[in-house]
């Protein structure tokens, strides 16, 4: 983010505007932030759109669960009839989809869409909240401390639930084409690369928005129907929240278009110009026809666009006559206007028709969230014990979506191209055409299910009964997947279409005219149903649709909706067809024409200069690959994976202490000794990656191990016979060995899963910098920042909503959902293999390593030459070594230097590894002898860090955590240590780097080991803290009398909040530092194997915590006393192990100090 800052400001200068071509600047008049030209190079593209891509999952997700189960709530709750239900779910679903006109209008003509973005995002938020409120009506309305305003507690609800659901559709729809058409513009029409980007841009948006809807439609309408309509809007509200939150983080990322004025007031502008002009002839040459001179447009943010002969009528609006000059001789804009303004309105014109035949589209897909869940609700939806609720079942449809999204992408696009010779494969109306079709076919299979479900209610006798009948909810699948294939086609089809064709000043207000054939579907599909009662329930006829669906004929109602898309469906036919008629403007000539002029025979400049390859196998270039726009699927990787490590590492004392029944010292030893062993692991990971696979393939083997994992543990937790005994009072008996086995097995799968991934993916996406281009260079600093608060906001996440699921809905649920996060990791990183930069395996470090030590001992007697330059080295630019650039010779540990001097009897033909290496080997080695103290010096700091998940939760549970009416679970507190990252790694980003930079002339504000130092002494103060907090604890325990009894003490656990916040702040410095300075330092083939040896340290700190721990124990128990960490804490004295922590800390800072001050950096040498 800084860098980018970084290098815009001097490019934008006067003095070196010279020095930049223009054609590093964007061409569709788009400007950062500042309001510059923004430069292509550091805004826009993947960078910014995926931003914007995360807002619209998580916004998507907000309202789709308040979508979903709408039927629901206002049946159960506000206890409307299926009619009234349906009908007000289609008005307010029409609402939302017609709200876009607003915020689209306003985004086109005056404030942008970025500030129209954040101010319906805001009402989106407050309208959250009230729902919120509605919920807890019948909660603060009854008992002794009721509020008294609530005189009517039933209207009070029923006023506040419906201000806030149309506060809900005011923000979310007029923010919503605002977003989609704001992360399109990150990309840039004239550049052919950048524009076929965003096609699959939109492809992406619908996928991840429909990855959110899955996720509402099974958890959060889980949550809402098992745990309450609180919980499941405090779980929406968060989701918007963390949106909101990320897209304003990208800020100063994003390429903005300025606003173009009242796209109305030009469009009535025209009609009014031609209206006055409509006695006059037009001219044969369209060419003398009002338009600007020069290469811009009149209207601002807007190219100009080619004179079509269609609609000619219009085209007496630029006539240019006599009476269009005012007096002082400026044109007057109500009697003439220019060609693209004449245009803007043709285009509109040109659209309405195949915007109208979309609308009956949007109608069958609003009977997914009314007709087909009534239709749900009386079929069987039990699947053994489990019940699905009917609106859980909308998830067919996104699952449908998310299957065919990346199908479409990879497999029927290039399948397309091959017949059609086109970029994207189909046109858009083609694509559109295909899903009208499916969405006949959906109709077509509800109404053959409900014929099926009524011949089955008559068999049994339930036709005036309102009961389920007994046939599977699972019939219902097909409609919801084939509706699902009709949105991949359709929906997607209709706003790339409306996008591509729309005038670029009115590109928004186009955007939301797609949506609003979403709320004319609603309306429509609202119309249908209110008319189908009035002539469908006469003369005492149930109707079709009546409250008892056994009495009805909802069959007939979906038959009658089939009929009408096969209508639809050849009305849509001609237009398709005149699909030429949408290509009327400049914009593709004009792209063209870019295209001839800055294509030119690529420089070696490039391709990348450190050695990486494409997918292929091939050199690559630098501007198609890595960068940014790879990392962005890594991070999401990391979010992904951290969140389901996180999951159950942080979960796991208190599963071991209430479940698996283990004392406070076993279960602080099985925890750290587990966690050593996820840390000790990447050492596998990385010697495979480095000698003989690679990065890329090690993910791929280590994630499907810890998927696996990940599964047992599901199972151990949600299979009966599989998961531990119950307590029965104070007795718990111990679980059985299969219960142990299938638990731990799970267990030490993810840790070998998860340790083996863990160094690859960090330096996989360090790899997609490349070092010999100062500006990569510079951004791979800051990727290990974000990588980091990548890793702490899944920490986040699951240090507090999944715990909270695993305490209080089951550890079935609170394993299943880190399950899931992994599966979505895992596809997440195989999305951008095309994207990704590899670094080719170099053989195996640790057999170079060895060759080196022989061969010196071997020339043990040998005398080093004076000059270094007759040592070994392979001649010309590579290294003998594959993936690694050559270094330089140092000084240091010169005895080694004898495995490079060359023997009378080696020189010229081939030698012998074991007894001649390069300089390059041998500094390989050098390296590593110079990095093991620094390496060993962080073994304590992670000791420290390893009692944020053993003794500072162990006590946290000895501490007050009631909270007025709400209990902090102990484990959750640790989420304050993320928390404090989260915040600080933006801060150290944005603030400390420039600050630091300026006072000490380094690019990146501190060296790595001046950063590792700072966070050691922070390190120190924070268990130096945990030892006061103690201290104060125990006093009170003895002052209350409760050191004998088992019980927390009157000390509210946030007295825990300094020491949890200063760990974190350690963690910025020394963590993040560590990581970067054992990538950076490491031979380029000894990448992974550095950041695992990096990695170890964490193992190593979790052992030396659990040999402590045992040492302790065993000192400090005898002659019959409790210890000081005895199962009952408060007779014991937890604050001296916290000061042995502390001092051992301090002692580690001060050898820390003395290394980091003889140590020298490697040299690549020069090419």
């Amino acid at each position: 983010m800084d860098s980018s800052y970084q290098h815009d400001k001097p490019l934008l200068d006067e003095e070196n505007s010279s020095q930049v071509n223009t054609l590093e600047y964007t061409g569709d008049g788009s400007v950062c932030i500042r309001g510059h030209p923004a430069l292509r190079k550091h805004t826009g593209n993947w960078k910014g759109s995926s931003l914007a891509i995360v807002f619209s999952f998580c916004s998507y997700l907000a309202f789709t669960s308040i979508v979903k189960n709408l039927v629901s709530y206002l049946t159960k709750v506000l206890h409307e009839t299926n009619v009234a239900a349906a009908r007000d779910v289609a008005t307010w679903s029409g609402t939302s989809y017609l709200a876009p006109l607003v915020g689209a209008f306003l985004a086109d003509s005056y404030l942008g869409k970025y500030c129209t973005i954040l101010i319906f995002c805001t009402i989106f938020i407050i309208g959250l909240m009230m729902l919120l409120l509605s919920a807890a009506v019948p909660l603060i309305s009854t008992g002794p401390h009721s509020w008294i305003i609530w005189t009517d507690p039933v209207s009070s609800q029923n006023i506040i639930f419906f201000v806030g659901l149309y506060m809900v559709a005011l923000g979310y729809g007029a923010q919503c084409p605002c977003i989609s058409s704001f992360g399109a513009d990150q990309f840039d029409d004239t550049d052919e690369n950048e524009r076929t980007k965003k096609s699959s841009f939109f492809n992406w948006t619908y996928f991840v928005a429909n990855a959110g809807s899955l996720i509402s439609g099974t958890v959060i309408v889980w949550v809402q129907d098992h745990k309450g309509w609180i919980w499941g809007f405090t779980i929406s509200a968060l989701f918007v929240y963390l949106g909101f939150g990320t897209f304003i983080f990208g800020s100063s990322m994003y390429r903005f278009q300025k606003p173009g004025g009242s796209p109305l007031a030009r469009i009535c502008q025209v009609v009014v110009a031609a209206i006055h002009k409509h006695d006059k002839d037009l001219p044969c040459d369209s060419s003398v026809l009002y338009e600007f001179l020069g290469q811009s447009s009149a209207i601002e943010g807007s190219r100009k666009l080619e004179h079509t002969t269609g609609l000619k009528f219009f085209d007496r609006a630029a006539m240019v006559t006599p009476s269009d000059f005012e007096s002082d001789g400026l044109l007057n804009t109500w009697k003439i206007c220019t060609v693209t303004q004449v245009e803007e309105l043709k285009i509109l014109i040109r659209m309405f028709p195949v915007w109208a035949t979309m609308i009956l589209f949007a109608a069958v897909l609003d009977n997914m969230f009314s007709t087909f869940i009534e239709q749900g609700m009386v079929m069987e939806k039990h699947i053994g014990s489990f019940e699905i609720p009917a609106a859980s079942f909308q998830s067919i449809d996104v699952i449908a979506v998310l299957i065919l999204v990346p199908v479409y992408e990879r497999v029927l696009v290039p399948v397309f191209r091959k017949f059609t010779g086109r970029a994207n494969g189909i046109t858009p109306l083609q694509r559109m055409g295909i899903g009208l079709f499916f969405s006949m076919l959906s109709m077509v299979s509800a109404a053959l299910v409900e014929s099926n479900r009524l011949r089955i209610a008559q068999d049994e006798g339930l036709v005036h009964r309102k009961v389920a009948v007994p046939m599977s909810i699972l019939w219902q699948g097909p409609q919801y997947f084939l509706i699902g294939v009709g949105e991949v086609f359709s929906n997607i089809g209709l706003t790339e279409f409306f996008y591509q064709e729309s005038p670029d000043a009115m590109r928004s207000l186009c955007l939301a005219f797609s949506l609003a054939n979403v709320s004319a579907g609603s309306y429509l599909s609202s119309f249908i149903v209110s008319l189908v009662p009035v002539f469908t329930a006469r003369e005492g006829s149930p109707g079709w649709i009546p409250d008892n669906l056994n009495e009805g004929h909802l069959d007939r109602f979906f038959w009658m909706m089939a009929g009408l898309c096969f209508l639809n469906m050849l009305a849509f036919q001609p237009f398709r067809a005149a699909k030429g008629a949408f290509m009327g403007s400049s914009l593709e000539a004009e792209q063209q024409s870019l295209i001839v002029r800055t294509t030119e025979p690529e420089d070696v400049d490039d391709y990348t200069g450190d050695g990486s390859v494409g997918f292929s196998g091939q050199p690559i270039l630098k501007h198609e690959t890595g960068n940014w726009r790879a990392c962005s699927l890594i991070l999401g990787t990391e979010v992904c994976e951290r969140l389901a490590y996180y999951g159950i590492s942080k979960s796991l004392v208190t599963y071991l202490s209430t479940r698996l029944h283990e004392g406070n010292v076993s279960a602080a030893r099985n925890f750290t000794t587990w966690q050593g062993t996820c840390y000790l692991t990447p050492l596998i990971g990385a010697t495979l990656a480095d000698s003989y696979w690679g990065k890329y393939k090690i993910i791929a083997v280590f994630s499907t191990i810890y998927f696996l994992g990940m599964a047992a543990l599901t199972f151990s937790a949600l299979v009966p016979s599989l998961q531990p005994p119950q307590c029965f009072g104070s007795f718990c008996p111990q679980p059985t060995v299969p219960q142990y086995l299938i638990y731990f097995v799970g267990l030490y799968m993810i840790a070998l899963g998860s340790g083996g991934i863990k160094p690859c993916v960090s330096s996989f996406g360090a790899d997609q910098f490349d070092d010999t281009d100062p500006v990569e260079r510079t951004k791979k600093g800051a990727f290990f920042n974000w990588f980091y608060f990548a890793i702490n906001i899944g920490s986040l996440i699951s240090g507090t909503v999944l715990i909270w699921v695993q305490q209080n809905c089951g550890y079935g649920i609170g394993f299943g959902i880190p399950t899931i996060f992994i599966a979505l990791a895992i596809g997440s990183f195989f999305i951008g293999s095309q994207r990704y930069r590899y670094q080719i395996p170099g053989g195996s470090p640790l057999i170079r390593v060895c060759q080196v030590v022989i061969a010196a001992i071997h020339k043990r007697n040998v005398d080093l030459p004076v000059d270094s330059s007759v040592l070994y080295e392979l001649h010309g630019k590579t290294s003998a070594i594959e993936g690694s650039r050559k270094l330089e010779h140092s000084s240091e540990f010169s005895f080694l230097d004898k495995a490079a001097v060359i023997l009378s009897n080696e020189r010229g033909g081939s030698h012998d590894p074991w007894r001649l290496c390069t300089i390059t080997q041998v500094e390989e080695l050098k390296i590593l002898m110079r990095m093991f103290p620094i390496w060993a010096t962080g073994i304590v700091f992670f000791t420290v860090c390893a009692q944020n998940s053993s003794m500072f939760i162990e006590q946290g549970m000895a501490l007050n955590n009631q909270i007025e009416s709400f209990k902090i679970p102990p484990a959750t507190l640790s989420s304050l240590d993320v928390i404090s990252i989260v915040v600080w790694v933006p801060i150290y980003e944005t603030f400390v780097v420039p600050i630091a930079s300026r006072l000490t002339g380094k690019e990146r504000g501190f060296s790595e080991l001046q950063r590792m130092g700072i966070g050691l002494f922070v390190a120190t103060t924070a268990v130096a803290t945990a030892a006061l907090v103690e201290i104060k604890r125990l006093e009170i325990a003895r002052s209350e009398d409760l050191i004998h009894s088992k019980v927390p003490v009157p000390m509210s656990i946030l007295w825990q909040a300094p020491q949890y916040l200063l760990v974190g702040i350690g963690e910025v410095f020394t963590a993040i530092g560590q990581a970067e300075f054992f990538y950076n330092q490491s031979p380029d083939s000894m990448r992974s194997l550095c950041s695992a040896f990096a990695l170890v340290t964490v193992s190593l700190g979790s052992y030396l915590s659990s040999f402590i721990l045992t040492l302790v124990s065993y000192f400090t128990t005898r002659d019959d006393n409790p210890g000081w960490i005895p199962d009952n804490l408060n007779e014991g004295h937890l604050d001296r192990f916290f000061w042995l922590i502390a001092g051992l800390s301090f002692l580690n800072l001060l050898l820390f100090v003395y290394y980091a001050q003889q140590y020298k950096c490697k040299k690549a040498a020069a090419i």
